[in-house]
């Protein structure tokens, strides 16, 4: 059995490797120095797996042995995801390590130290080894537990319970299988993955983490927090289970073990559960009807001290359940059948025996019962006398038949002995033929490749073929992955001569490839490549040609942004010598940034220096890689050749690539020139692309950046001509067709850009044509007229809430009001003095109706938030919707006309003095006239006062709701804030106990999900 412990890991992950620590994160490896190679744990590979043990909830456990002192412990490897592993090491990990740290008692398993792997996931912790855990015994016993041990096996369950809680620890995940017995009968707590300190109870804790058999019904119903009463309903089960001999509640879900719970104990009600109806999952489930408690039944055998036992453990109420102190001194743990079990496994005899019992008793009971065995043994004597007589006859057959046998068995062990070695001994010979064979058939492969590798490198030797050396230097490479040939010592020499022949190769195939690519030289060109084929390096290769071409390019790029002088820049171009970039690329410094300016001589310098970088330096690279793929083609590649067919492709990606990010990172002078001149831009591109017939063309999205820009100058341009004038005349027609013909010539380089610019000259003419309708129709003037005849209405409207009278029985039901009055004053007046005198009847009837849905629509919504107000008050607003149609019939003669409208003023008028029974069931037909809304706010208004409007809800005033209804059309958003108001409203209701909710809420609730059940 090997010493160096194996982690057990996805096979997928990587590999460790000995004497390295990996980074999980970056899977990179680090040297581990042999001072360094433990730290302040040990290793893990000071211990010795024996075998796997289980798992827990949060890691693996494993029997192994220590070998420096030669003692089994429990080795658990602490479970760690790679997600987990990137926040740090999980903090289930650390409150086990912290708990077990802190805890020295019998009854809990102890941590003995912290070791660590291979790499930073690589976690342990070594405790004291059990032989077997509690779940596992009662599984595989072939009698159940007799009650005097199951006393004593709940005894030390509740010790280590009473010293966990008086230390302020929950385990929150006790079960059989997390017990652990000792040979000697010693129980222990382990597990501790979920334990938890009880002053983290204010920190949200998951209910389901609990084990689904022995998670109490608190945690069921959804409570938030959780005490030790956890713990001890965990106790009961686990001492049900054992007296039973089997699991007391195994539900197969959170409904059915809530189910088995009411079938053992009765159905919880608020007198023995007070916060029972306050848990957030009650309203959830239907509970049965179970009156009765069925422990007595379940348990027929249990003493009634047992079972008030058992009834404490399982109290409902969490604050009412016994704990683990008041459960010692159970009157049940001290009846008899008393709990001896441990007592007589125990290797030192219990101290309770010698304090309880006095030795004279002790001797005295036992002499009389040496006493009573003797005379039942002489009874059974003399009662059986003649059958023991028959008995003592056969005893000689009896010795003889077993001396046969016995002589038997002794030839049947010969036997099997001689043949043992007839089958031992050629085994041993062929397995030492088979390893010298073994070995033989090693050596014989390694000279065997000693003699390829030498008869190969005569030959790379011997040829001067630059692309047949390569392929000689490729099969060596193969034959020198052999661990065992580079072992060997008379061929060192000829190692090192194949790797200096290799690095000479690709030095000569990369000078020669960019001489050959820029000097146009095919054969050349295809020597090199059929040395990188035969290298097996070709596609590394041609991606290095990639990345520098890019280079080239990008620092083309900038030098063009930067306005740098042509005639320096064609001496570093495309057809330079690659030695010449290169050093040029080296001499390259920071100098002083240019210039932020807009002058001529700037802008006549960058358009020179984009002018050479696209029809000179990107002409000359695309020319030299359709040059270079040329000759990739006309090479047998095999399956590089659809590599080397989109090598032009990927090139081309590359460069727009590049242009777009140069685009968006250019300094803002640069970018400014480029969006004003897009067009010319675009033009080179074209030129570009025109040069290299077609082979490549640039995608719409690589100069969308710039398009932005340009469609927003010619919109300035656009705007400019129609500025400050309110109606254009022919001279500004005339500017306007002038400019639009100017972009458009500009533009008809591309033909997307000439579409974009065409959406933007019809916008501006759209533009136009509604300056020149606004005009004809209805002048400025005469919109800010409108304007303020709408706004004078709403304030009148908004003056209703402050009327006189209207929360009392003194009041007229018939006049109009005082508000009412001012608006048909102010309607009559400003219609006749404002609006009139207008020509265009169309017009003013259009305006007449718009101001007519406006007043009614603002009347209904103020008349349906008003409250207080008494049926008297109702009775004199109901007269004022008859008094409104009269104030509108100066605007509107027929307001039949107005539709919708009207039918909701008529509506309104009926349904206003109505009970709010009677405003529902006149208002639920699907498509009425009234909105739902109206309705809700109108229910309101008979509503007490603590259930408070919606808009007082969010400290809003009436001016400001009418704000808010007028930006919110939609329904869905009023029926929101409706919904909002009567949260609040259950808020208040809860937190001043009022027992009963206001008659008119159930009538809102009811209606409001009828109304949103239709929205749906």
């Amino acid at each position: 059995m090997t010493s160096d412990y194996a982690d057990y890991r996805d096979p997928s992950r990587p590999v460790q490797r000995k004497g390295m620590l990996m980074n999980f994160r970056t899977k990179e490896y680090t040297e581990i120095r042999p001072q360094d190679a433990y730290g302040k744990c040990r290793y893990v590979s000071s211990f010795q797996k024996c075998n796997r043990v289980g798992e827990g909830t949060y890691g693996i456990v494993f029997r192994a042995r220590d070998t420096v002192s030669n003692e089994i412990v429990a080795l658990k490897k602490v479970r760690i995801d790679q997600d987990i592993f990137k926040d740090g090491f999980p903090i289930s990990g650390l409150r086990e390590i912290q708990i077990l740290k802190n805890c020295k008692h019998e009854n809990i398993v102890r941590l003995k130290e912290v070791v660590v792997g291979n790499s930073l996931e690589s976690i342990f912790l070594v405790m004291e080894f059990c032989e077997q855990d509690l779940a596992s015994l009662l599984d595989n016993m072939e009698t159940p537990f007799s009650e005097s041990q199951v006393k004593c096996i709940i005894i030390q369950l509740l010790k280590g319970l009473k010293y966990l809680h008086s230390n302020f620890i929950i385990h929150r995940d006790l079960k059989v299988s997390n017990l652990l017995l000792t040979d000697t009968g010693c129980l222990k707590i382990a597990d501790f993955g979920l334990a938890r300190y009880l002053n983290d109870s204010n920190k949200p804790m998951t209910p389901g983490l609990v084990t689904l058999w022995y998670r109490p019904p608190e945690l069921l119903f959804g409570a938030k927090t959780q005490t030790t009463a956890v713990d001890m309903w965990a106790t009961g089960c686990i001492l049900g289970e054992l007296l039973i001999h089997k699991p007391l509640l195994p539900g197969t879900s959170e409904i059915s073990q809530i189910e088995l719970i009411i079938n053992l104990l009765g159905t919880p009600t608020a007198a023995i559960w007070p916060d029972f109806d306050s848990l957030p999952l009650v309203q959830n489930f239907t509970l049965k009807e179970q009156p009765y408690n069925n422990l007595k039944s379940k348990f027929p055998f249990l003493s009634s001290n047992g079972y008030d036992l058992l009834n404490s453990l399982f109290m409902y109420n969490p604050a009412c359940r016994a704990t683990a102190e008041r459960c010692l001194f159970s009157t049940y743990l001290r009846e008899p059948p008393l709990q001896f079990y441990k007592n007589f496994l125990a290797d030192k005899p219990s101290p309770e025996l010698q304090l309880t019992v006095a030795i004279s008793d002790q001797i005295a009971k036992l002499s009389d019962g040496i006493e009573q065995l003797s005379s039942a043994l002489q009874k059974q004597v003399r009662e059986q006398y003649g059958a023991l007589l028959s008995q003592a006859k056969h005893a000689g057959t009896l010795n003889a038949s077993i001396e046969s046998i016995s002589s038997h068995i002794e030839t049947l062990r010969f036997g099997a002995e001689r043949l043992r070695r007839q089958i031992t001994v050629p085994y041993d010979v062929l397995e030492t033929q088979t390893k010298v064979l073994g070995r033989l058939h090693e050596a014989s492969h390694v000279l065997r490749q000693c003699a390829r590798f030498l008869q190969v490198h005569k030959e790379l030797d011997s040829t001067n073929d630059l692309a047949e050396q390569a392929s000689i230097v490729n099969e060596l490479e193969g034959l020198m992955e052999d661990v065992d040939l580079t072992k060997i010592d008379f061929l060192r020499e000829e190692i090192g001569t194949v790797k200096k022949a290799k690095q000479r190769l690709l030095k000569v195939a990369n000078r020669d490839l960019f001489e050959g690519i820029l000097k146009n030289k095919p054969d050349q060109v295809g020597v090199c490549v059929r040395i990188f084929h035969n290298l097996k390096i070709l596609p590394k290769c041609l991606n290095n040609v990639l990345e520098t071409f890019s280079n080239y390019l990008k620092d083309a790029i900038k030098e063009s942004f930067a306005g740098t002088d042509v005639a320096k820049l064609r001496k570093t171009g495309a057809s330079s010598p690659v030695k010449e970039r290169a050093e040029a690329r080296q001499l390259k410094a920071p100098g002083k940034a240019p210039t932020l300016t807009n002058s001529s001589n700037i802008r006549t310098k960058l358009w020179q220096a984009l002018e050479w970088l696209f029809l000179d330096e990107m002409y000359g690279h695309c020319t030299q890689v359709l040059f270079l793929q040329k000759c990739l083609l006309e090479l047998p590649l095999g399956d590089e050749y659809t590599l080397a067919k989109e090598f032009d492709r990927k090139f081309w990606n590359n460069l727009e690539k590049q242009l777009v990010s140069s685009f968006k990172t250019a300094q803002s002078h640069v970018t400014q020139a480029l969006q004003q001149g897009l067009p010319k831009l675009l033009s080179l591109a074209r030129g570009l692309e025109t040069k290299i017939d077609q082979h490549f063309t640039f995608g719409e999205k690589v100069f969308g950046s710039l398009e932005a820009g340009y469609l927003e100058k010619c919109a300035n341009n656009f705007k400019v001509a129609l500025a400050d004038i309110d109606f254009p005349n022919q001279e500004v027609i005339d500017a306007l067709v002038r400019v639009a013909s100017t972009e458009l010539n500009a533009a008809i380089v591309d033909p997307r850009l000439i579409g974009l610019v065409t959406g933007v000259l019809c916008v501006s003419n759209k533009d136009l044509w509604n300056k020149i309708e606004r005009n004809v129709k209805l002048g400025s003037e005469t919109q800010q007229v409108l304007a303020s005849i709408h706004s004078a209405v709403n304030v009148i409207l908004l003056s209703m809430h402050r009327e006189p009278g209207l929360n009392s029985n003194n009041i007229s039901t018939t006049g109009p009001s005082l508000y009412m009055k001012e608006l048909q004053d102010f309607i009559v007046r400003s219609w006749s003095t404002h609006i009139l005198p207008f020509n265009d009847r169309a017009v003013i009837e259009e305006a007449g109706h718009n101001l007519a849905i406006r007043c009614i629509e603002l009347f209904v919504q103020n008349l349906s938030t008003i409250r207080p107000i008494s049926y008297t008050g109702r009775q004199r607003l109901k007269a004022d919707c008859h008094h409104l149609e009269s104030a509108l019939k100066p605007i509107v003669p027929d307001l039949s006309s107005l539709g919708k409208s009207f039918r909701l003023l008529r509506a309104i008028a009926s349904l206003f003095t109505v009970t709010p029974q009677e405003l529902v069931e006149q208002t639920t037909e699907e498509g009425g006239v009234v909105p739902p809304y109206i309705v809700l706010f109108m229910l309101f208004g008979h509503a007490g006062n603590d259930m408070v409007s919606p808009h007082v809800t969010a400290g809003w005033g009436n001016e400001k709701l009418l704000q808010w209804l007028e930006s919110h059309s939609s329904e869905r958003e009023r029926l929101e804030l409706i919904t909002g108001a009567l949260q609040k409203y259950r808020t208040v209701v809860r937190q001043k106990n009022i027992t009963q909710y206001d008659s008119i809420y159930p009538i809102v609730t009811n209606y409001l999900e009828n109304v949103v059940t239709h929205l749906n």
